[in-house]
């Protein structure tokens, strides 16, 4: 696994490695996709980030904190989300969508800078 450990204020979930079909969050070992906020990890019910619906989001959504929200589909690049992007636009979170091992990097790196983020991580 490849070591991403940021300083991260106490309490928060901080992305320390991801490979080998999973991550490890927080001290903790997950080997499934992940949903994370600074204060909470959910597991993410769809398989491929292609198959994303509302339903799979859910938590995003009655999160009245969330601003930006990265999407880390695997090792894929070239995707979009048309069944939850205009629901996220109305509720005026924004979404970037890049590489598993990218949005993880760019997780931590937000979290350190205290702002309003989740992600969304396939398991590479």
């Amino acid at each position: 696994m490849t070591d991403i450990t940021p300083q991260i204020p106490e309490g928060k979930k901080v992305i320390e490695a991801y490979g080998n079909g999973g991550f490890k969050v927080t001290g903790e070992r997950y080997s499934h996709n992940i949903l994370i906020f600074p204060d909470k990890i959910f597991k993410f019910e769809a398989e491929r980030i292609e198959t994303t619906m509302p339903e799979h989001i859910q938590e995003v959504l009655n999160d009245k904190e969330v601003e930006i929200l990265l999407v880390g589909g695997g090792i894929a690049t070239d995707f979009f989300l048309p069944q939850t992007e205009a629901i996220l636009k109305q509720k005026r979170i924004s979404v970037e969508y890049m590489d598993t091992g990218a949005a993880a990097r760019t997780y931590n790196v937000l979290l350190s800078e205290e702002r309003k983020v989740a992600v969304i991580l396939i398991a590479v």
